[in-house]
């Protein structure tokens, strides 16, 4: 059995974004929160942090 994909808005991500920066949560407490997978999370952030040279 395979697991299926729900795609995530970009307004839901950068709502994770803001999350993990401005906070002292981990990214695994947030993905944890949102339901979302730890390494899902932190590969939107590292792509965040690429993009907008945080």
């Amino acid at each position: 059995m395979t697991a299926s994909r729900t795609r995530v808005s970009q307004k839901f991500k950068d709502e994770f974004y803001q999350e993990v920066i401005t906070t002292s949560k981990t990214i695994k407490d947030v993905a944890v929160a949102y339901g979302v997978g730890p390494d899902t999370l932190r590969n939107w952030l590292n792509r965040y942090r690429e993009s907008h040279w945080v």
